[in-house]
């Protein structure tokens, strides 16, 4: 996953944003980001026929799910915003099967 940041700031922070390139989520997993992150907007945009489930956990000791297989209906975007939902040491996505996209952004 390549993270980059924007020329943008938290306006309530000061802190720069980051962001991952949008991707097709793997079926393997994926580390997005490795060290605690605050998420302000994820998107899950299917672009298959049939629904598929998306798991968004952080990367604490004993993870936790943010989302646990989530359903993403066919042919379709879900968008969430958060205001700083901590993930600590980090964020790990996984698909059920391909055709997912998806995009993050928040801070550090």
């Amino acid at each position: 996953m390549s993270a980059t940041t924007t020329n943008a700031y938290d306006p309530l922070r000061g802190t720069p944003l980051m962001q991952c390139v949008p991707e097709t989520i793997p079926t393997g997993g994926e580390d997005v980001f490795t060290a605690d992150f605050y998420i302000t907007e994820i998107t899950f945009t299917n672009t298959t026929a049939s629904p598929i489930a998306v798991t968004v956990s952080d990367k604490q000791g004993t993870p936790l799910a943010l989302f646990s297989a989530l359903s993403v209906p066919a042919n379709s975007i879900l968008a969430y915003r958060f205001d700083g939902r901590w993930m600590p040491g980090g964020v790990h996505w996984s698909a059920a099967s391909a055709g997912v996209v998806g995009y993050l952004r928040g801070y550090y």
